[in-house]
């Protein structure tokens, strides 16, 4: 009845902020081993063409301090308003494929 769907529904969030949590750890991480110190919370992970894992993008959404957007989305501004860029192998390599192409004018 309700009383399941209610329970699944509790356990289905407690997995979520366990995960939440556990990304939180690990981009603290990332902070604890940032060669200049880091002044305010900020992060942006680019993905490539194949996409970050759902579990990774379900993970950061409840994070208000992290944001997640393709590789086609990256920009400058976008890098410069963080304090930590975290991409993947495949946006590395798109952005250096868009870096490598011709402005078409």
């Amino acid at each position: 009845g309700e009383e399941g769907g209610e329970a699944e529904g509790a356990r289905a969030a407690v997995a979520v902020e366990n995960k939440t949590q556990e990304m939180v750890r690990r981009i603290d991480g990332l902070f604890a081993r940032a060669e200049v110190p880091v002044t305010r919370r900020s992060v942006l992970m680019v993905d490539g063409t194949g996409g970050l894992p759902a579990s990774v993008v379900k993970s950061t959404r409840n994070i208000p301090w992290v944001d997640v957007i393709p590789v086609v989305g990256l920009n400058v501004y976008s890098i410069l308003q963080r304090d930590v860029l975290v991409m993947t192998r495949d946006a590395v390599n798109g952005l250096v494929a868009r870096l490598h192409a011709p402005i078409k004018r």
